[in-house]
């Protein structure tokens, strides 16, 4: 079964984390299929273990930011806004010294509660075009489509002139 993002996200979301799941039994360090299981587990609201799951990839991987961008949203989920504001304050501060998306860091102030500086940076993103915002159904983007201005931005968006673009 491939791991593409329109299987994992779409009706069959408990299937991806089985494909994903299966991707890392093929090989322990496959970052992506690590980096699927931690959303997709996220995408069906077992957060404990999509928290654990995005652990692994954050050790295998340097603390990658899309990783973190997850782990922000399931914070958010959680309602535990000081975990939130912890994800986004380490990914603003990398963002001094290294590239870190504006998309992602975007996502994580949503998340972290802080939408006029989400709605500022996901703008600059989507100038920029950058990779990160074909990205929206990922658990991550929830803050932000909770934002009605931040939703109003995607949907007039480049990203939702992608075929089959739904808002979550």
């Amino acid at each position: 079964m491939p791991l593409n993002s329109g299987h994992q996200l779409g009706p069959h979301t408990h299937e991806a984390v089985v494909a994903a799941q299966r991707a890392v039994l093929l090989d322990d360090q496959n970052f992506t299929a690590r980096w699927a299981i931690a959303f997709s587990l996220a995408a069906c609201g077992r957060n404990d273990e999509a928290l654990a799951a995005a652990d692994r990839a954050l050790a295998m991987s340097g603390r990658n930011s899309r990783i973190l961008t997850e782990v922000a949203g399931i914070h958010a989920v959680r309602g535990d806004r000081d975990g939130a504001e912890a994800v986004y304050r380490e990914l603003r501060s990398r963002a001094r010294s290294s590239y870190v998306g504006l998309a992602e860091q975007g996502a994580a102030a949503a998340s972290a509660g802080h939408r006029d500086e989400a709605r500022t940076l996901v703008t600059q993103a989507i100038a920029a075009r950058e990779p990160y915002p074909v990205f929206w159904k990922l658990p991550a983007w929830r803050a932000f489509w909770q934002d009605p201005d931040g939703a109003a931005l995607l949907r007039n968006s480049v990203v939702m002139r992608m075929p089959d673009s739904q808002p979550v």
